[in-house]
């Protein structure tokens, strides 16, 4: 969790640590979506270094993380369904919340109404994160969108376009009709699932472990909200629930603030 800040990537992205300790052994949903996380690391170490996209070189990097990203929302989804396979009935359901927050409003009402239950927490700690991880990954195909939307004419350079790489989209004859529409990959749909987890996760049965799972989702909902407009009473809902884990004994969120 610590590399996430930084963009960078760390040893335990590695093939071998991903794979050697697990052999003869069968990874759990929870594993699986940890690899991914780990993995996904690397995607953004390379999206920061893709720099201004000003020439073709730039171009076939930008799109070299966009497929990555592409390939890793593929193994998320079929993360998911393995989890939803694995239960008997709906993973999760939504009940009215109970919760008082200090970004509710007294005359609009509650931001967020409504509060998810899940079958159980471990149904729920694998929810969060996959939120979480959705949150980062869709956030970042969201701006490396916009970025090639409002690209320049590209300036020449070195690199020739030899056409052998596993890209699906050539430089030379790029076209933004070319790339996967993202649909329904939204961003504000995770941080939603997030927030209405909160309150199942801070029950009295749950003790520390239960606000342990939720602080890290929310940390990433907050530093995502930064870069979007007009979201600030979101922040301070979110804001407002880390203080509440804070003061369960949660601590080292002192030493990580979103």
């Amino acid at each position: 969790m610590n590399s996430l800040p930084q963009n960078r990537s760390n040893f335990m992205g590695d093939a071998k640590w991903l794979e050697v300790p697990w052999k003869g052994r069968t990874k759990s949903v929870a594993d699986k979506l940890m690899d991914t996380f780990m993995q996904g690391l690397s995607i953004l170490e390379a999206a920061q270094a893709i720099g201004d996209l000003k020439t073709p070189s730039s171009l076939l990097a930008c799109l070299a993380v966009i497929d990555s990203c592409w390939r890793s929302d593929a193994v998320m989804r079929a993360i998911y369904a393995e989890l939803e396979d694995s239960v008997d009935g709906p993973l999760f359901w939504p009940e009215l919340s109970t919760l008082d927050n200090p970004a509710d409003d007294p005359e609009t009402g509650k931001l967020f109404p409504v509060a998810f239950h899940f079958v159980n927490f471990r149904v729920a700690r694998i929810c969060q994160l996959y939120w979480a991880i959705c949150i980062i990954l869709w956030g970042g195909l969201f701006h490396l969108y916009q970025a090639l939307a409002i690209m320049e004419p590209l300036s020449p350079d070195d690199d020739e376009c030899a056409c052998t790489t596993p890209i699906h989209v050539c430089p030379r004859g790029f076209n933004m009709a070319d790339l996967p529409p993202l649909q329904d990959r939204d961003v504000m749909t995770a941080v939603r699932n997030i927030c209405q987890s909160f309150e199942y996760c801070i029950q009295p049965a749950n003790r520390l472990l239960g606000a342990a799972s939720i602080a890290f989702p929310l940390q990433v909902v907050v530093a995502t909200l930064r870069e979007f407009p007009g979201r600030e009473r979101e922040i301070w809902w979110c804001a407002a629930s880390l203080e509440v884990i804070d003061r369960k004994g949660f601590r080292i969120l002192k030493f990580s603030k979103a």
